[in-house]
């Protein structure tokens, strides 16, 4: 009875100490790894702070950045190529590692397309019209006109930001049409305006 006392006994000893032994080897084949994030985003497979790894791993990083931000780029001595998103680091010894997203630049407002929204006509003599675009946006180059009888016959042409005609009298009373054209990198927007001649 006695020696199968002993027997157990050493069989628990040897347990304990080959538990214990594994316990320690395990954690000393082990480092750790501290990420810091500056910006908004995170790591996949890496939470912010300590992380425990195996001794002499390379760990795969990807940069996630959060909606509005981007990946700049990593700080630390274990990553192989900073200034990519999807890296990887090896580790040998306890490391830290940061990495770095900025804000995207905001997306500037589009330029309106070229328009011409209104023009405008005065009598500057007897049955003498000055025609002039009196709003317009974007960048226009140039500016031309065509002026149309009530049956769009053309009757003059003419080019400018304004410019002045002198209709005959067959023409008073009739009801003419102004259309200005503005003219921007080879294309071409329009405006018109219907006008009764007194």
């Amino acid at each position: 009875m006695k020696r199968k006392l002993a027997t157990l006994l050493i069989l628990v000893l040897v347990f304990s100490v080959f538990t214990g032994c594994t316990k320690t080897r395990y954690k000393s084949d082990g480092v750790n790894l501290t990420l810091e994030i500056e910006g908004e985003g995170n790591v996949d497979g890496l939470r912010e702070g300590k992380n425990f790894v195996q001794r002499g791993a390379v760990v795969d990083l990807k940069a996630v950045p959060d909606d509005g931000w981007e990946f700049e780029k990593w700080i630390g001595s274990v990553v192989e190529n900073k200034n990519r998103a999807e890296t990887r680091a090896t580790l040998t010894k306890d490391s830290s590692i940061k990495v770095v997203f900025k804000e995207k630049d905001p997306e500037p407002d589009p330029e309106p397309d070229p328009s011409i929204s209104s023009i405008s006509i005065t009598e500057v003599g007897e049955m003498e019209y000055r025609f002039r675009v009196s709003d317009y946006e974007g960048d226009i180059d140039s500016f031309s006109w065509e002026i149309l009888d009530s049956k769009a016959n053309l009757i003059t042409k003419g080019s400018g930001k304004s410019f002045t005609h002198h209709f005959s009298e067959s023409y008073r009373g009739e009801v003419i049409t102004a259309i200005a054209f503005g003219h921007f990198n080879g294309d071409r927007t329009s405006h018109s305006k219907a006008y009764k001649l007194p």
